[in-house]
Protein backbone atom coordinates (compact mmCIF):
# COMPACT_ATOMS: atom_id res chain seq x y z
CA UNK A 1 0.00 0.00 0.00
CA UNK A 2 1.04 3.50 -0.72
CA UNK A 3 0.75 6.50 1.30
CA UNK A 4 -0.08 9.61 -0.69
CA UNK A 5 -1.07 12.43 1.73
CA UNK A 6 0.41 12.51 5.11
CA UNK A 7 -1.55 15.12 7.36
CA UNK A 8 0.17 15.65 10.88
CA UNK A 9 -1.11 18.95 11.68
CA UNK A 10 -1.41 19.94 15.42
CA UNK A 11 1.39 17.49 16.38
CA UNK A 12 3.72 20.39 17.54
CA UNK A 13 6.45 18.94 15.24
CA UNK A 14 8.79 22.16 15.52
CA UNK A 15 11.56 22.60 13.19
CA UNK A 16 13.28 19.71 14.07
CA UNK A 17 10.15 17.15 13.45
CA UNK A 18 9.77 19.47 10.25
CA UNK A 19 14.21 18.63 9.15
CA UNK A 20 12.86 15.28 9.60
CA UNK A 21 9.72 14.98 7.64
CA UNK A 22 12.03 16.63 4.88
CA UNK A 23 14.76 14.34 5.07
CA UNK A 24 12.35 11.11 4.51
CA UNK A 25 10.61 12.30 1.40
CA UNK A 26 13.01 14.46 -0.19
CA UNK A 27 13.16 11.21 -2.62
CA UNK A 28 9.87 9.78 -2.26
CA UNK A 29 7.75 8.92 -5.30
CA UNK A 30 4.39 8.62 -3.98
CA UNK A 31 3.29 11.05 -1.80
CA UNK A 32 0.97 13.83 -3.47
CA UNK A 33 -0.05 15.79 -0.29
CA UNK A 34 1.64 16.83 2.81
CA UNK A 35 -0.13 18.74 5.44
CA UNK A 36 1.92 20.47 8.59
CA UNK A 37 -0.11 23.10 9.63
CA UNK A 38 0.07 24.24 13.30
CA UNK A 39 3.24 22.63 14.62
CA UNK A 40 5.47 26.04 15.17
CA UNK A 41 7.81 25.19 11.42
CA UNK A 42 8.56 29.04 11.57
CA UNK A 43 9.20 29.79 15.30
CA UNK A 44 11.38 27.43 16.54
CA UNK A 45 15.09 26.71 14.88
CA UNK A 46 17.97 24.71 14.54
CA UNK A 47 21.67 25.22 14.60
CA UNK A 48 23.32 25.37 11.08
CA UNK A 49 26.99 24.23 10.91
CA UNK A 50 27.82 27.78 10.88
CA UNK A 51 25.82 28.53 14.02
CA UNK A 52 22.96 30.90 12.09
CA UNK A 53 19.77 29.67 14.07
CA UNK A 54 16.94 28.95 10.91
CA UNK A 55 13.48 28.16 11.45
CA UNK A 56 12.21 24.99 10.20
CA UNK A 57 10.74 25.81 7.15
CA UNK A 58 14.23 26.73 5.91
CA UNK A 59 15.47 22.79 6.03
CA UNK A 60 11.86 21.86 5.31
CA UNK A 61 12.52 23.48 1.78
CA UNK A 62 15.98 22.34 1.31
CA UNK A 63 15.32 18.43 1.48
CA UNK A 64 12.06 19.42 -1.15
CA UNK A 65 14.44 20.69 -3.69
CA UNK A 66 14.55 17.31 -5.07
CA UNK A 67 11.23 16.11 -4.36
CA UNK A 68 9.53 15.03 -7.32
CA UNK A 69 6.18 13.50 -6.50
CA UNK A 70 4.64 16.60 -3.87
CA UNK A 71 1.71 18.39 -5.51
CA UNK A 72 0.35 19.48 -2.31
CA UNK A 73 2.32 21.37 0.72
CA UNK A 74 0.33 22.90 3.33
CA UNK A 75 2.32 25.30 6.03
CA UNK A 76 -0.26 27.22 7.76
CA UNK A 77 -0.47 28.70 10.58
CA UNK A 78 2.92 27.75 11.38
CA UNK A 79 4.81 31.12 12.00
CA UNK A 80 6.68 31.34 9.31
CA UNK A 81 8.26 34.85 8.75
CA UNK A 82 10.75 36.42 5.74
CA UNK A 83 13.63 33.60 6.25
CA UNK A 84 11.49 30.51 5.64
CA UNK A 85 9.48 32.24 2.74
CA UNK A 86 12.47 33.23 1.13
CA UNK A 87 13.78 29.80 0.74
CA UNK A 88 10.46 28.32 -0.05
CA UNK A 89 10.36 30.52 -2.90
CA UNK A 90 13.77 29.45 -4.03
CA UNK A 91 12.84 26.02 -3.88
CA UNK A 92 9.41 26.37 -5.38
CA UNK A 93 11.46 27.52 -8.59
CA UNK A 94 13.19 24.09 -8.84
CA UNK A 95 11.06 22.02 -7.86
CA UNK A 96 8.14 22.55 -10.38
CA UNK A 97 5.83 19.69 -9.15
CA UNK A 98 4.39 21.56 -6.19
CA UNK A 99 1.13 23.64 -7.50
CA UNK A 100 -0.59 24.39 -4.51
CA UNK A 101 1.43 26.10 -1.30
CA UNK A 102 -1.00 26.80 1.61
CA UNK A 103 0.94 29.65 3.34
CA UNK A 104 -2.92 30.46 5.61
CA UNK A 105 -2.00 32.60 8.87
CA UNK A 106 1.72 32.80 8.42
CA UNK A 107 3.37 36.78 8.92
CA UNK A 108 5.48 36.79 5.84
CA UNK A 109 6.02 40.01 5.78
CA UNK A 110 7.11 42.53 2.63
CA UNK A 111 10.00 40.37 1.36
CA UNK A 112 8.43 37.02 2.36
CA UNK A 113 5.52 37.69 -0.19
CA UNK A 114 7.70 38.84 -2.50
CA UNK A 115 9.91 35.92 -2.47
CA UNK A 116 6.79 33.71 -2.55
CA UNK A 117 5.15 35.63 -5.29
CA UNK A 118 8.58 35.30 -7.68
CA UNK A 119 7.95 31.73 -7.43
CA UNK A 120 4.67 31.93 -9.97
CA UNK A 121 6.93 33.15 -12.56
CA UNK A 122 7.24 29.89 -14.86
CA UNK A 123 4.46 28.48 -13.55
CA UNK A 124 2.45 31.44 -13.82
CA UNK A 125 -1.79 30.19 -13.99
CA UNK A 126 -0.55 26.26 -12.93
CA UNK A 127 0.71 27.21 -9.48
CA UNK A 128 -1.45 28.53 -6.34
CA UNK A 129 -0.74 30.28 -3.26
CA UNK A 130 -2.82 30.60 -0.48
CA UNK A 131 -2.04 33.84 1.98
CA UNK A 132 -5.11 34.06 3.76
CA UNK A 133 -4.31 36.30 6.98
CA UNK A 134 -1.28 36.90 6.14
CA UNK A 135 0.68 40.12 6.92
CA UNK A 136 2.51 41.43 4.01
CA UNK A 137 2.68 44.89 5.00
CA UNK A 138 4.98 44.01 7.62
CA UNK A 139 8.23 45.95 6.34
CA UNK A 140 10.45 44.93 9.60
CA UNK A 141 11.09 41.00 8.93
CA UNK A 142 10.93 38.78 12.05
CA UNK A 143 12.86 36.25 10.17
CA UNK A 144 16.21 34.67 11.44
CA UNK A 145 18.75 36.10 9.09
CA UNK A 146 21.39 36.02 12.11
CA UNK A 147 23.73 39.05 10.27
CA UNK A 148 25.58 37.58 7.14
CA UNK A 149 24.80 40.54 5.44
CA UNK A 150 25.30 44.29 5.59
CA UNK A 151 23.72 47.38 4.17
CA UNK A 152 22.26 50.92 4.69
CA UNK A 153 19.27 49.37 6.31
CA UNK A 154 21.16 47.17 8.25
CA UNK A 155 18.98 44.51 7.48
CA UNK A 156 20.06 40.82 8.42
CA UNK A 157 17.33 39.05 5.94
CA UNK A 158 17.47 38.74 2.05
CA UNK A 159 15.69 40.61 -0.15
CA UNK A 160 15.90 39.70 -3.68
CA UNK A 161 14.18 43.30 -4.80
CA UNK A 162 16.79 44.97 -2.55
CA UNK A 163 19.82 42.86 -2.27
CA UNK A 164 23.10 45.09 -2.45
CA UNK A 165 25.48 44.70 0.56
CA UNK A 166 28.24 42.27 1.47
CA UNK A 167 27.62 38.72 1.72
CA UNK A 168 30.11 35.65 3.22
CA UNK A 169 27.77 32.53 3.03
CA UNK A 170 28.61 29.19 4.06
CA UNK A 171 27.47 27.28 1.27
CA UNK A 172 27.43 24.17 3.53
CA UNK A 173 24.09 26.43 5.27
CA UNK A 174 20.75 25.69 3.68
CA UNK A 175 19.79 29.22 4.34
CA UNK A 176 23.12 30.38 2.62
CA UNK A 177 23.05 27.97 -0.11
CA UNK A 178 19.28 29.70 -0.65
CA UNK A 179 21.08 32.91 -1.10
CA UNK A 180 23.75 32.41 -3.29
CA UNK A 181 21.39 30.31 -5.69
CA UNK A 182 19.19 33.73 -5.46
CA UNK A 183 22.19 36.02 -5.84
CA UNK A 184 23.45 34.36 -9.20
CA UNK A 185 20.05 34.16 -10.44
CA UNK A 186 20.00 38.15 -10.35
CA UNK A 187 23.44 38.06 -12.46
CA UNK A 188 21.97 35.58 -14.86
CA UNK A 189 18.84 37.97 -15.33
CA UNK A 190 21.33 40.75 -15.72
CA UNK A 191 23.66 39.55 -18.26
CA UNK A 192 20.56 39.05 -20.38
CA UNK A 193 19.37 41.74 -20.28
CA UNK A 194 22.69 43.58 -20.76
CA UNK A 195 23.27 41.21 -24.17
CA UNK A 196 19.55 42.10 -25.13
CA UNK A 197 20.80 45.99 -25.02
CA UNK A 198 18.80 46.84 -21.96
CA UNK A 199 20.04 48.11 -18.59
CA UNK A 200 20.09 46.35 -15.50
CA UNK A 201 17.06 47.46 -12.99
CA UNK A 202 20.42 48.60 -10.35
CA UNK A 203 24.21 47.74 -9.88
CA UNK A 204 23.82 44.42 -8.61
CA UNK A 205 26.68 43.34 -10.27
CA UNK A 206 29.37 46.56 -9.73
CA UNK A 207 31.63 43.78 -7.29
CA UNK A 208 32.61 40.57 -8.67
CA UNK A 209 31.53 37.42 -7.20
CA UNK A 210 34.06 34.91 -5.45
CA UNK A 211 33.96 31.43 -4.47
CA UNK A 212 36.16 29.89 -1.93
CA UNK A 213 37.57 26.33 -3.28
CA UNK A 214 39.94 24.28 -0.83
CA UNK A 215 40.95 27.42 0.92
CA UNK A 216 41.87 29.68 -1.87
CA UNK A 217 39.55 32.23 -3.30
CA UNK A 218 38.66 32.55 -7.35
CA UNK A 219 37.52 35.50 -9.09
CA UNK A 220 34.76 35.50 -11.49
CA UNK A 221 34.27 38.35 -14.10
CA UNK A 222 32.09 40.35 -13.70
CA UNK A 223 30.71 40.65 -17.50
CA UNK A 224 29.72 36.78 -17.18
CA UNK A 225 27.73 34.50 -15.37
CA UNK A 226 29.90 33.74 -12.48
CA UNK A 227 31.70 29.91 -12.75
CA UNK A 228 29.90 29.29 -9.45
CA UNK A 229 26.44 29.50 -11.08
CA UNK A 230 26.99 28.16 -14.59
CA UNK A 231 28.70 24.96 -12.83
CA UNK A 232 26.15 24.88 -9.95
CA UNK A 233 29.37 23.66 -7.93
CA UNK A 234 28.15 24.52 -4.39
CA UNK A 235 25.29 22.00 -5.02
CA UNK A 236 28.32 19.17 -5.57
CA UNK A 237 30.01 20.61 -1.97
CA UNK A 238 33.31 21.58 -3.63
CA UNK A 239 32.89 25.25 -2.93
CA UNK A 240 32.49 26.43 0.68
CA UNK A 241 32.18 29.83 1.03
CA UNK A 242 30.76 32.64 -1.45
CA UNK A 243 31.32 35.88 -1.36
CA UNK A 244 29.65 38.47 -2.82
Amino acid sequence: MSIECCSPSWNNKGAKGAAEIGECIADNQVLKALHLGWNHVGDETITESSGRQVCGAVKLSAKLQSNRSLTLLDLSYNRIYDQGCMMLGSMMKSNRTIVKLVMDGNAVGLAGGRALMNSLRDLGDARDISLRECNMADRSGKGLGGGHRSNAAGSALFDAHSPAGKYRLNLADAYDLGIATEICELMEVDQTKAKEGGAAEDKRCDVAPKCDESGGLCHSCCGALPRLAASNSWKKGSVRFFEW
